[in-house]
């Protein structure tokens, strides 16, 4: 949670500048692995349900 939209942005800036743009993602039920984009995760989780649209 963040002050402002601006804030928000930045915040989002820094964390894929650290993390990277994508993260590896295991859905533990079959041991597929997804490339899901770290702002995806940030701004709204990531349900293992929703992996296959990565």
């Amino acid at each position: 949670m963040t002050c402002s939209e601006q804030c928000h942005e930045e915040l989002v800036r820094r964390l894929v500048a650290e993390f990277g743009e994508f993260k590896k993602v295991v859905r533990m039920s079959t041991g597929i692995a997804y490339k899901v984009p770290t702002r995806d995760i940030i701004e709204r989780g990531i349900r293992e349900e929703e992996l296959d649209q990565y």
